[in-house]
């Protein structure tokens, strides 16, 4: 085929292309879609129709990924130590607690009639010379040397512990203040005008009242002094001495003492019955 052959076929299909076209449209313009294919009438503002969600596929799907291993979920610690880590946090806490209550308590002499099971932690906390250790050191002084029936011998003073009102001279000194021993001694010579002339717990004083020829019996006198030996009537380990004020018709008798059941350093009138583990000492006349 020729040059000129093409060209001709090349005119006659563009000729037919823009016979396709209605009368008086450019090829180059646009129009508006029509408003329904019944009417066949343009509207300027129509637009295209919503799809028909319900008769069509989505057109992105999900997609799930799956694992390629089951998971477990979150980790717990074993059931031994979920225990022992729930004890741990408790013990902190009361801990934390604790010690905010010492903290807000006053620490005074005061504070002795405060709530009694804090004080001990009161006296570690915070003390006039801010030392932990001498307070605890005073605290089990303090304990041992007021035991019923303990005498450590007079003239020895202890923190927190009053001391004796004697006048100087006063074989009195020779007790430690406070104690049934002192009180023994004291009372027995406002009695019957003679001291006592040994020396140790309460214990001690059969065997110092023999060694110094005092009559030492099983049979109460008025003005006697008692001996309990330890554990004997509600005696404690070192035992207790009284004086023997009165004897009732039934055998038992009334005794004043000092450092009874916890009352250091106060009279307290007590009633014993002679028996195991009782003596009495008196001045051999």
């Amino acid at each position: 085929m020729s040059f000129m052959d093409q060209r001709q076929n090349s005119n006659a299909s563009t000729q037919q292309s823009k016979s396709i076209l209605p009368t008086g449209t450019s090829p180059n313009a646009t129009r508006q879609l029509m408003d329904s294919l019944s009417t066949g009438t343009p509207s300027p503002t129509d637009t295209f129709p919503p799809p028909d969600r319900t008769a069509t596929v989505a057109l992105r799907q999900p997609v799930v990924i799956r694992g390629s291993k089951k998971s477990k979920g979150t980790l717990r610690p074993p059931k031994g130590r979920r225990k022992v880590i729930n004890m741990a946090a408790t013990i902190v806490l009361a801990l934390i607690l604790l010690t905010t209550l010492t903290v807000v308590l006053p620490v005074d002499s005061a504070s002795r009639g405060g709530f009694g099971i804090f004080q001990p932690i009161v006296g570690f906390v915070k003390s006039n010379n801010s030392n932990i250790s001498l307070v605890a050191q005073q605290a089990a002084t303090a304990t041992a040397v007021t035991q019923d029936g303990y005498d450590p011998g007079g003239g020895r003073t202890y923190a927190g512990i009053p001391v004796a009102p004697d006048s100087p001279g006063s074989t009195l000194s020779r007790f430690f203040y406070g104690q049934c021993t002192y009180w023994a001694n004291y009372r027995y010579h406002q009695l019957t005008g003679h001291w006592v002339a040994w020396l140790g717990n309460a214990d001690e004083w059969v065997y110092g009242a023999q060694s110094y020829g005092w009559t030492v019996s099983a049979s109460p006198k008025v003005f006697s002094i008692i001996v309990l030996m330890p554990g004997t009537q509600g005696a404690g380990p070192y035992g207790h001495v009284a004086i023997v004020e009165s004897i009732n018709a039934n055998g038992t008798v009334n005794t004043s003492n000092f450092n009874w059941q916890g009352n250091w350093a106060v009279e307290t009138i007590v009633q014993f019955t002679p028996g195991p583990g009782v003596y009495f000492i008196s001045y051999p006349r």
